[in-house]
């Protein structure tokens, strides 16, 4: 079993095992799409330390405006013929007045560093996610024989050295496999009592220069394989604040129903979306929206739905099968 790991210094999108009878026809994304195991160890790198201290509130009270759902957010779907169904597109709904993504990250990290530790005891952490992602068959010079969609509910069960058990359950039929130790020294960034600052300044301290898209998949990256603490969600989220190409699409109701506040970010082919609950700063949701043709291997509407991850559930168990 191959060890994946999540960042290198240089890497500006993720890179996943699937060993899986089609080849995921996302292009360079980084959703979590296996049935075998998959080890995951984060080194995230970032940009330079900003100047908004994030221990600190935002420097007046911050509130969202009202939403307008007359005013149109993403421009309607254009298809060509025969083209692919996709996932539909999240509805987001525009606020009134211009909302400043830096005030409102800011916003959510100082209510992420409030809350509670996670829920439950034990020496596993369980983290529960759903992935949606287009695959596709091809031959081994890329001409495309046929394409699919699949929906991949996942639990995992990790110790602190990274060894436990993922299940991944596609069509009701569930696979598992086991996992053996593989973390390095820096992947439990934020697992002691350090704060938020300090942890801001470890995280920028592994690396420079991160673009938005690239602090995007280091974030929902460290999501998917552990439990992400308030403080070290709390630097993240300030980390984020302080990125220029990042903008606030508005308030939206996620794949399962949770209403959050969206924010995004975009490659030459891609809009990347992190949903979060406005109450807890936590993450709800990644989505993948195609804005070019060449996103993927087949005819799709544009801008698509690609592929998107929610985040069920987590919490510390006593042992690999138990959730708390």
């Amino acid at each position: 079993m191959e060890q994946i790991l999540a960042h290198s210094r240089d890497r500006s999108e993720s890179n996943h095992d699937a060993r899986r009878l089609y080849r995921p026809i996302l292009a360079a994304a980084s959703v979590v799409l296996v049935a075998g195991a998959i080890v995951g160890t984060v080194l995230v790198v970032g940009d330079r330390p900003g100047t908004t201290a994030p221990g600190s509130p935002p420097a007046a009270s911050f509130a969202l405006p009202p939403t307008d759902p007359d005013l149109t957010v993403l421009p309607p779907p254009t298809a060509p013929e025969r083209a692919t169904p996709t996932a539909p597109l999240l509805h987001f709904v525009a606020y009134t007045q211009p909302v400043s993504a830096k005030d409102l990250l800011l916003h959510l990290a100082d209510h992420a560093r409030q809350q509670p530790a996670a829920r439950g005891t034990g020496p596993y952490e369980f983290i529960q996610t759903r992935t949606w992602f287009l695959s596709s068959d091809q031959t081994t010079d890329g001409t495309v024989l046929g394409w699919g969609t699949a929906v991949i509910d996942r639990e995992q069960w990790g110790a602190e050295d990274g060894s436990g058990q993922i299940v991944d359950t596609e069509n009701g039929v569930a696979r598992s496999a086991n996992i053996g130790p593989a973390r390095l020294p820096g992947d439990q960034i934020g697992s002691d009592e350090s704060s938020a600052q300090v942890l801001r300044e470890r995280l920028l301290h592994e690396g420079a220069g991160r673009s938005a898209p690239q602090w995007f998949n280091a974030f929902t990256d460290t999501w998917t394989t552990r439990i992400v603490p308030p403080n070290l969600q709390a630097a993240f989220l300030s980390i984020l604040a302080e990125q220029q190409d990042i903008a606030v699409l508005g308030a939206v109701t996620d794949r399962v129903g949770r209403h959050g506040v969206a924010v995004s970010t975009e490659t030459h082919e891609r809009q990347l979306v992190l949903v979060f609950d406005e109450t807890t700063g936590a993450l709800l949701d990644y989505e993948q929206i195609a804005l070019t043709a060449t996103t993927v291997d087949v005819p799709i509407a544009l801008p698509s739905t690609v592929g998107y991850t929610v985040w069920l559930d987590h919490g510390y168990v006593d042992s690999v099968g138990n959730r708390p």
